[in-house]
């Protein structure tokens, strides 16, 4: 009788830890099923915030270009805000501009006298020149610049050797004078080859030079949300592009 009631009793003990661990799957399993769909749930959200971010960035792009601040859903539970900034900084510096590549420089709302512009040889040595163009409502004055030797019909006068700007060194620098308040864009061409430019403001301000718009998607699921977003820059002048510039300059045409 004994031996009946201490084999019953063993048979219990094998029952209850049979069901705790089957239990203890059951639960593993439910929860790692649940964590599995928040995690689904999570990355379709995530596409959905960065659609809206998209959609609300061509909104912007679209129909309020210079709003400080564009809003709008895709739905009730989705919702985009893009923010829009101008961009400025005391000078700039551009490396490996291609030769007949043009830069466009802003005026509107700097202050000073001129831009200094600088600007670099070749390793070797081989001097680079700029053609400038300064555009307001009275028209357009155009510059030829380069050192001596250059070419005919460049002006080399102003002209100031081994100048820093930043942390970078360059070979030249000249001031080409502008009116501010009238004048609007200052366009710089590099010619004979490729080098690196700056430019900052003469006596003055630099006036800003990029617009930043700043766009967050937003899907709010329940009491969680998810936000997705990116920054798109884009030049405060229209530049033109430089396929159009290498045509001028080259005398062909843009189907060469």
């Amino acid at each position: 009788m004994n031996k009946r009631n201490l084999e019953s009793g063993q048979i219990a003990l094998v029952l209850v830890l049979v069901m705790t661990v089957v239990g203890a799957a059951a639960i593993s399993l439910a929860g790692r099923a649940t964590i599995e769909t928040r995690v689904q749930e999570i990355n379709v959200d995530s596409s959905q915030a960065m659609l809206a971010a998209e959609s609300g960035l061509e909104a912007a792009l679209r129909n309020a270009p210079t709003d400080a601040v564009v809003t709008g859903s895709l739905d009730a539970n989705t919702s985009y805000r893009v923010e829009d900034s101008a961009v400025g900084s005391d000078y700039v510096t551009l490396s490996n501009l291609k030769n007949v590549e043009t830069v466009e420089i802003n005026l509107v709302g700097g202050t000073g006298t001129g831009i200094d512009l600088f600007w670099e040889s070749d390793p070797a040595g081989i001097a680079r020149g700029l053609y400038v163009q300064v555009f307001s409502a009275a028209g357009v004055i155009d510059y030829s610049i380069a050192p001596a030797g250059f070419g005919t019909g460049f002006d080399s006068s102003g002209i100031i050797l081994n100048q820093t700007l930043g942390t970078t060194n360059f070979d030249y620098r000249r001031t080409v004078p502008f009116t501010a308040g009238a004048s609007t864009i200052m366009k710089v061409t590099v010619l004979g080859g490729e080098s690196t430019l700056g430019y900052r403001s003469n006596g003055g301000t630099l006036a800003n030079q990029l617009r930043r718009k700043t766009s967050v998607g937003t899907v709010v699921r329940g009491t969680d949300t998810v936000k997705q977003g990116f920054e798109y820059q884009e030049s405060i002048t229209d530049e033109v592009p430089n396929v159009f510039n290498y045509t001028l300059f080259s005398s062909g045409s843009i189907v060469q």
